[in-house]
């Protein structure tokens, strides 16, 4: 790395990558220094050889420098896209009639998510005073809220769906309105803006560092394989540099495909099946609680992926595992209460 000639101290990189860096070099250059520190997983040697000089007392800083070499935050433009999103969600709420026996319960829902959005934007506008606290108060009821309103207006849209097709099971119909609404936001945020398989390389490779030194290790060659894919089918105009170095030249099979493939089988069993146990004692209904257990996986991820990617709640790898779990869980109990 090139002096800058404004430096004032130098200090060597803390993973061992090798070489100096100016303590006054730009912001530009200090995320992909952390991105190339963090992020550069591509070679095969074994997951412990890696890191044999790595601190994981510092890389949760250089992931969030590495996520922001690859979407550049701005927190007022992500605040404000959540009020966007936000009112739109509760425009639709109060100007329709979902189908639900507590239909004000549902519309102050709607008015406090809007509060807790206006006090999320006065919170980034106020210079005076640190913000952390609120934003970090209002991440789990801005997203929990969200979810219930968007599973009321699915359920209320399923529900005059299967009105009409009076044949239909109301419960398929929600599942397959759900799956198919899914498969039109993927093709329709991939096509269009191009950065969904970007955030999707970002989060594997994010994944694969926070597995080192812990049970998850032998995931981490995989999850590294998987960075590569999803850069290799992504269709951004534009790939950040530290994710095209990852990019394959031809695909390869994944490694440690199996590891992959016990550790999804158990999660699913103990995680999810014990959510579904527990939403079929609150539903009555084990055919209920599983098409919310599908409806609730699905809508995950385009919510947290809006509120993440152009929002302000922050990505998975500078969440708490409590922050990532309750709000879906919370938005399908309240969800279930009322409708």
């Amino acid at each position: 790395m090139e002096r800058n000639d404004g430096v004032i101290g130098e200090a060597p990189t803390p993973f061992g990558g090798g070489g100096f860096a100016s303590t006054t070099n730009s912001i530009f250059s200090q995320r992909h220094r952390f991105a190339r520190e963090a992020g550069d997983l591509r070679h095969r040697s074994s997951p412990i050889s890696r890191f044999t000089s790595f601190d994981l007392t510092t890389y949760p800083a250089a992931l969030q420098r590495f996520t922001k070499a690859i979407f550049d935050e701005d927190s007022t433009s992500d605040v404000d896209f959540e009020i966007t999103l936000t009112a739109l969600l509760a425009t639709v709420t109060l100007g329709t009639t979902p189908v639900t026996q507590y239909l004000s319960v549902l519309r102050f829902f709607a008015y406090l998510l809007l509060f807790v959005t206006l006090l999320r934007r006065i919170a980034i506008s106020n210079s005076l005073k640190d913000s952390t606290n609120i934003f970090e108060g209002t991440r789990i009821l801005i997203l929990s809220l969200s979810y219930v309103l968007i599973f009321a207006q699915i359920f209320s849209i399923s529900q005059m769906i299967s009105n009409v097709l009076s044949s239909v099971p109301h419960l398929l119909v929600v599942t397959t309105f759900v799956i198919l609404m899914f498969i039109f936001w993927v093709v329709i945020q991939e096509e269009l803006f191009g950065d969904l398989a970007i955030y999707a390389a970002m989060l594997a490779n994010n994944a694969a560092v926070t597995a080192q030194g812990t049970i998850f290790s032998p995931l981490s060659d995989y999850l590294i394989d998987s960075t590569g894919r999803f850069v290799y089918f992504s269709n951004a105009d534009n790939i950040p540099d530290v994710l095209s170095r990852l990019q394959p030249k031809e695909l390869e099979k994944p490694r440690n495909r199996k590891s992959m493939t016990i550790f999804l089988i158990v999660g699913i069993a103990i995680f999810y099946g014990l959510f579904w146990g527990f939403l079929a004692v609150t539903t009555g209904s084990v055919a209920k609680a599983f098409v919310f257990l599908i409806s609730a996986i699905i809508i995950q991820y385009p919510v947290d992926f809006l509120y993440s990617r152009y929002g302000a709640v922050g990505f998975y790898n500078e969440r708490s595992g409590l922050d990532l779990i309750l709000p879906i869980a919370l938005g399908v109990i309240l969800t279930l209460l009322i409708l």
